[in-house]
């Protein structure tokens, strides 16, 4: 049984025969118009040949008139001639350019019959292919449904378990934000709540400057002091923002979020003096993401 033939071939098969057909009007056209020009070629010659014989006849009456009328009439004829044989050998040219084209597109045409062939057969392959990767995940499906029900029960387990430990979370999470409500004075009170290991304790001694000043992941910079009234006013510098902690006391914490961060930070100023104040950052430890 004969393989049929895809629709693209048939187009391109069907313009490669109108183009053959279009170059062979063209050849028949330019033979037909060059024996033309050759008729008129020799039509025009007899003519001057009469016209020149009619002239010589005359010749006695003014021989010079004659041999000037002669002259100009043998360079019109050159001229004319020239002009016949120039057409010609351009409607020969253009013959052969035609005659080449149209074997040209013949071998292309060829090629492509055998590419779309070629192209036909891989992807004949390439289903044959794919039905047997299909049967094979059909077969591999009835495999994998009985291991469905081992994975269900493997997943509700670890479900139960995670249950459980975001409660642990949740009761560690309550006694953390007790701790965090611990404040130090002095010294000895802030290496106890060191001791503790809840939380990072940054202590600093911060300078009223230009620049903001790095305490732990933060950054902070001192506006102003009031001795009188124990006040003072910091700019905070966190996630790219800045925020102002103003007209603050000695040792109140001064709590504020970090993102990603869901424990609170701790601002803890425990001395102050002129255009100076000293106490500590208490910041969260951070948490090492389980798998």
């Amino acid at each position: 049984m004969n393989p049929e033939i895809p629709r693209g071939m048939k187009l391109f098969l069907a313009m490669l025969f109108g183009t053959l057909t279009f170059l062979l009007a063209c050849n028949i056209y330019l033979f037909l118009r060059s024996e033309r020009t050759k008729k008129e070629l020799t039509q025009a010659r007899g003519a001057l040949v009469d016209e020149l014989s009619s002239l010589r006849r005359s010749a006695s009456l003014d021989a010079a008139s004659s041999r000037n009328r002669l002259d100009m009439v043998q360079q019109e004829l050159r001229a004319k001639e020239e002009a016949l044989l120039k057409k010609q050998r351009q409607l020969e040219a253009a013959s052969r350019v035609a005659a080449v084209a149209a074997s040209e597109a013949k071998l292309e045409a060829e090629k492509n019959v055998l590419r779309l062939a070629r192209v036909a057969a891989e992807q004949e392959n390439s289903e044959r292919a794919i039905v047997t990767e299909i049967s094979k995940i059909k077969e591999a499906g009835a495999t994998t449904g009985s291991k469905l029900a081992d994975v269900t029960s493997e997943v509700e387990a670890t479900r139960n378990e995670l249950s459980a430990t975001v409660s642990d979370l949740q009761r560690v999470s309550a006694d953390v934000e007790t701790l965090s409500g611990l404040v130090a004075t002095n010294a000895q009170q802030l290496g106890a709540l060191r001791d503790l290991g809840v939380r990072n304790y940054f202590e600093f001694h911060l300078k009223k400057t230009a620049q903001a000043v790095k305490v732990g992941d933060i950054r902070l910079l001192l506006k102003k002091t009031d001795l009188r009234r124990s006040r003072y006013t910091v700019d905070l510098f966190a996630d790219d923002r800045r925020t102002e902690k103003k007209d603050r006391s000695v040792n109140e914490p001064v709590r504020f979020h970090v993102a990603g961060e869901p424990q609170p930070y701790e601002l803890v100023i425990n001395e102050m003096r002129k255009d100076e104040i000293i106490g500590y950052l208490a910041a969260p430890k951070k948490q090492v993401s389980r798998r």
